[in-house]
């Protein structure tokens, strides 16, 4: 009996006697706050460039593409081309055509790396004033509302406004 009291006051102690704290949750919208920060506008015009950029050396390249190849069908309907010339220019159209695909495929691919470079530091920002908010506001967790993972979301928990505010837009 003894050890049974004394068990119990020992859980009493443990649960009472330490300090039950409430935790407080938010949820912040990344998309749109990504898309409101003016890093990111700078950052859509840097990437419009350099793909308006890509699209023009991919418009040169075919043209070149169809030029030779009207060329070769005019010569080749006029009866102007001998098999060996012909068998050439074939073999140039059909390079010329995997260097289009190929350079189109290098500039996605650039494109895609570029603007992996670009957001890294926006996000980072963002992340930073998150952070900063969920300190100075008492919660515990923030969930990102954009990734719909959440189930429950009081309207008074929305922390995105303020994130806008600590970062001055």
């Amino acid at each position: 009996m003894k050890k049974l009291i004394l068990a119990i006051s020992i859980l009493s102690a443990v649960v009472f006697g330490t300090e039950l704290k409430a935790q407080k949750f938010g949820y912040v919208n990344s998309q749109e706050l990504l898309l409101a920060m003016p890093e990111t506008k700078k950052m859509d015009t840097m990437m419009a460039k350099k793909s308006e950029e890509y699209q023009l050396q991919v418009q040169k390249m075919y043209q070149e593409y169809q030029s030779k190849a009207d060329n070769y069908q005019k010569k080749m309907a006029a009866g102007e081309m001998s098999k060996l010339i012909q068998e050439a220019t074939e073999k140039e159209l059909a390079t010329m055509e995997t260097n289009i695909r190929e350079f189109q495929q290098s500039a996605e691919e650039d494109l895609d790396k570029y603007q992996s470079q670009l957001i890294a530091p926006i996000q980072e920002k963002a992340l930073n004033a998150i952070k900063t908010v969920a300190k100075a506001n008492g919660f515990s967790y923030i969930f990102d509302d954009a990734s719909g993972a959440m189930l429950y979301k009081p309207e008074g928990d929305d922390v995105t406004a303020l994130v806008k505010k600590q970062l001055g837009i």
